[in-house]
């Protein structure tokens, strides 16, 4: 998508249309990390904006430096420590720069390059930026641990047809780690094109899937908890460019 900010202001009301469909996709997104087993899903998003109207060269901030500076509208990196009261200084050094000073007004610090609006400064719709924490909330899922045990047997497929070897732990973690609903999802070209049954394994059990590339030359295989969605595990399938010689090699 573009810029948030330039839909907005180059579309207006029918921006708001737009604006519901970011909501739907980060949904979406946020969804889909969490189900694929990370615990966290950090959402910040970029800087405030402070716009107080049109301005001359003459209203901008001098940027008086000594020693060496990159100077841009909001802020500006210097190599040394600047004897000055009117800008805010923080020591975070970024390649050579061991500084950056950021103004106590609205006014922007006068760079190259046309610009022609008040926007920088240390206020707090400047400085300050939201951010979200998603977590998946703990539910008495069973925590079983399943893997996929033939990885390496599944890097060259001389056939149209291939097995996915399933393994759930000995050890069974608690109360609900004795057995896991699983479900194996195959992907091309980043499309889902087969998906197995739904299957109870216990724990020490080892199940075997057979499988297709549905005419695919390459595939992935995911593998997923079948209650929460949870990815457990996942790996690569390449066939052979080769006729399948029915075992006689």
């Amino acid at each position: 998508f573009k810029d948030v900010d330039d839909s907005g202001e180059k579309m207006q009301q029918r921006a708001i249309k737009l604006f519901t469909h970011f909501e739907s996709l980060l949904i979406e997104k946020i969804s889909l990390l969490l189900n694929m087993g990370y615990n966290e899903v950090h959402l910040v998003s970029d800087h405030g904006f402070v716009l107080t109207g049109l301005l001359d060269e003459s209203d901008k901030i001098e940027t008086n430096v000594i020693g060496k500076k990159q100077v841009h509208e909001r802020f500006i990196r210097t190599v040394e420590k600047q004897p000055t009261n009117d800008w805010i200084g923080f020591e975070e050094p970024y390649e050579e720069y061991k500084y950056v000073y950021a103004a106590k007004s609205h006014r922007p610090f006068k760079s190259p390059g046309v610009y022609g609006f008040s926007h920088g400064g240390f206020t707090p719709q400047e400085i300050i930026i939201p951010k979200f924490k998603f977590t998946k909330p703990k539910t008495g899922a069973s925590k079983l641990e399943v893997r996929i045990t033939n990885k390496e047997d599944l890097r060259d497929i001389p056939s149209e047809l291939f097995t996915i070897k399933v393994e759930a732990s000995k050890s069974a973690v608690d109360l609900f780690g004795t057995q896991r609903k699983i479900q194996l999802k195959f992907y091309a070209a980043s499309k889902e094109y087969q998906s197995s049954t739904i299957l109870n394994l216990e724990a020490g059990k080892i199940e075997s899937f057979e499988c297709s590339f549905n005419n695919n030359t390459n595939a992935t295989v995911v593998l997923i908890d079948a209650t929460t969605q949870e990815q457990l595990d996942s790996a690569k399938i390449n066939k052979l460019n080769v006729r399948d010689l029915g075992g006689l090699l």
